[in-house]
């Protein structure tokens, strides 16, 4: 086999092989942005998270002192779908990762 042929056949592997890596690294930045995009979404879920909380010891303290101790009709919503910790928790689709 010739020297110059020897040679194509060497540039053309790296070639390939530099493509094949590039499309690896390609892919792979891809799901690196996925995952980061859905790091960031975390403090928005937290504090999401934080205030449904929040409503719901003011729903059971309602419930508690207001309805138990105190004697006082109980107003707010029975049913768990309908308070926003209710809807929240019935509607989440958590990421395949939990």
């Amino acid at each position: 086999m010739k020297l110059t042929t020897k040679l194509n056949l060497g540039l053309i592997s790296l070639v390939v092989s530099l493509a094949a890596i590039s499309i690896w690294l390609g892919i792979t930045v891809a799901n690196i942005e996925e995952i980061v995009s859905k790091i960031t979404e975390m403090p928005k879920l937290q504090a999401q998270l934080g205030t449904l909380t929040i409503q719901h010891y003011e729903w059971a303290e309602a419930l508690t002192v207001g309805t138990i101790l105190q004697g006082k009709e109980f107003t707010k919503a029975i049913d768990p779908t309908k308070c926003a910790l209710g809807k929240w928790y019935y509607s989440y689709q958590p990421p395949k990762e939990f």
